[in-house]
C-alpha cells in the first residue's frame, strides 16, 4: 500500500461525496502522469476503485433522501451498454499495439477540458429560466436515456464523465431541484456504471489492484466526510479551482 495513493484517494474521495464529480476527472490523469501506468490500466484501475468510493457515496445519499431512483433508472438504461461497447473497443484496439494508449490519452485531455467548461458554467444550466421546449418535455426519458449512452460510451474509454458530465445531463434535462438532489442522483447512478464499466475492465485484464486497494482505503473515508459535507459547503468555492486543475491537466495529455 502507498502512502501517497492513500492520500490522492482521501481527496478525491472528498470531491466525490462533496460534488458527485471529480472521481476519474482527477484519479485518472494522476496515475498517468504521477504514478506512469499504462494509460488503459489507468482507466481500468480508476473505475475498479471508483465503483467502491461511489457504492458508499450512494448509499449515504441514500439514506438522506436526496435520490430519485426513477431518473437513476433512465440514465443507467443507456450509460450501462454505452460503457460495455466502450470497453469491447479498447479491446479490440488493444490488440493493435499502442493505438489504444494513444487514444485513451488524447481523448482524456479533451474529456477533461469538457469537464472543466461543464464545472464552470453548470451553474448558469441550473439557474437558467428559459422554458424548455414542448419536444424536449414529451422526449425526457428518451434523451436521458440517449444522453446516458453517449456519457457511458466515454467513460468506458477514459474514466471521466459518471460525475460531471452526467451533472451536465441532469442539468439539461431536469430543473427546479436542489443541489443535494442533484447530487444524490449523480452519485447513485455513478455507482451503478462504474460498477458496470469496472467489471468489463476486469474482464479484459486492464486492472491494476494494488494500485486500486491503495486508492479505495483513502477513498472511503474521504465520500463519507464528503457526503455529509454536501448539505453545508457552497460549491461556488470548489467548482473554479477544480476546473483549473482539470484544464491544466487536459491540456498536459494533448
Amino acid at each position: 500500500m502507498t502512502p501517497g495513493l492513500m492520500l490522492a484517494g482521501l481527496v478525491v474521495g472528498i470531491l466525490i461525496g462533496l460534488t458527485g464529480m471529480g472521481g476519474g476527472s482527477l484519479t485518472t490523469p494522476f496515475l498517468i502522469i504521477i504514478a506512469g501506468l499504462r494509460p488503459v490500466v489507468a482507466v481500468g484501475t480508476d473505475l475498479a476503485y471508483s465503483a467502491v468510493t461511489k457504492l458508499v457515496g450512494g448509499l449515504a445519499h441514500a439514506r438522506q433522501g436526496s435520490v430519485d431512483l426513477r431518473v437513476v433508472r433512465r440514465l443507467a438504461v443507456g450509460s450501462i451498454p454505452g460503457s460495455l461497447l466502450g470497453v469491447w473497443v479498447l479491446h479490440q484496439l488493444g490488440e493493435r499495439g499502442d493505438l489504444a494508449d494513444e487514444l485513451v490519452t488524447r481523448l482524456l485531455g479533451v474529456m477533461l477540458m469538457l469537464t472543466a467548461a461543464s464545472l464552470l458554467f453548470g451553474k448558469q444550466m441550473r439557474g437558467s429560466t428559459k422554458p424548455r421546449s414542448p419536444v424536449l418535455e414529451r422526449n425526457k426519458g428518451p434523451l436521458t436515456s440517449a444522453l446516458g449512452l453517449l456519457v457511458g460510451f466515454l467513460l468506458g474509454l477514459t474514466s471521466v464523465g459518471s460525475g460531471t458530465l452526467i451533472m451536465a445531463v441532469l442539468l439539461l434535462v431536469t430543473r427546479k431541484r436542489p443541489g443535494s438532489q442533484l447530487v444524490g442522483i449523480d452519485v447513485v447512478h455513478g455507482a451503478v456504471l462504474v460498477s458496470a464499466a469496472a467489471l468489463a475492465h476486469w474482464g479484459i485484464g486492464t486492472v491494476d489492484w494494488e494500485v486500486a486497494g491503495s486508492l479505495v482505503i483513502g477513498s472511503v473515508p474521504g465520500v463519507l466526510i464528503g457526503s455529509r459535507l454536501a448539505l453545508r459547503v457552497p460549491e461556488r468555492t470548489l467548482r473554479p479551482a477544480l476546473a483549473l486543475v482539470l484544464l491544466i491537466a487536459g491540456i498536459r495529455l494533448l
